[in-house]
């Protein structure tokens, strides 16, 4: 574990962290509970909250992304060419988006924690849980894009399909009961950890491939 936060911290820049790791977070969390407290009707609430969770889970996540992995597996490209060359740099790549893929579902865990504790509501894990498969997916597409028009595209659709399957989880888990918010949660906390380790090995095979191509 600290190999890997390691690897991502030397990856990343003292910016990069500081936007990713505290401000913005920060700031979308302190969004997110004044608009639980705000005196209006709770469907309303929920409807900005998924405006904000689209902002920041799947705008943000795949703008900030551009930032450091943009364009990395794109075969056309020369990116990180003596990495490329070394064993050692090929897993220093691996354990740098193995860390990304750690802050990103720590994150959004203790997000989900922090709002079902202020309102009640468990599905919160639900629809993190559907966040982070949906972003992190996505990922594994844009890093081989290097125009950042493609990647707002990718964004696009990411949100799309982030918002169609949040509602439809929670209304499905309203009307079914208890068991299917448990089904649901079983079923993309197993998902979440197949991206995972698809991400990591996906970006080890695309590199590796581009290094025995040159």
């Amino acid at each position: 574990m600290g190999k890997i936060m390691r690897s991502y911290r030397a990856f990343t820049t003292a910016g990069y962290r500081i936007l990713a790791l505290y401000l913005i977070p920060f700031g979308f969390l302190v969004l997110s509970v004044l608009l639980v407290f705000a005196s209006v009707e709770r469907e309303y609430v929920y409807f900005a909250e998924m405006l904000l969770l689209v902002f920041y889970l799947v705008c943000y996540e795949v703008i900030v992304d551009y930032w450091v992995f943009a364009g990395l597996l794109d075969r056309g490209g020369e990116n990180l060419a003596l990495f490329k060359t070394s064993t050692r740099g090929l897993a220093f790549l691996g354990r740098a988006v193995a860390g990304d893929c750690l802050r990103r579902f720590c994150w959004l865990m203790i997000y989900a924690g922090f709002m079902s504790a202020v309102t009640g509501e468990a599905y919160y894990f639900v629809a993190m849980l559907v966040a982070y498969v949906t972003v992190t997916g996505i990922l594994n597409l844009t890093r081989h894009l290097q125009l950042l028009q493609l990647h707002i595209l990718c964004m696009v659709a990411a949100s799309i399909i982030f918002v169609t399957f949040a509602v439809f989880l929670k209304f499905l888990a309203e009307a079914s009961g208890t068991w299917m918010l448990a089904a649901e949660l079983v079923l993309f906390a197993f998902l979440a950890v197949a991206v995972s380790g698809l991400s990591v090995w996906h970006f080890l095979y695309c590199m590796g491939r581009k290094s025995d191509d040159q």
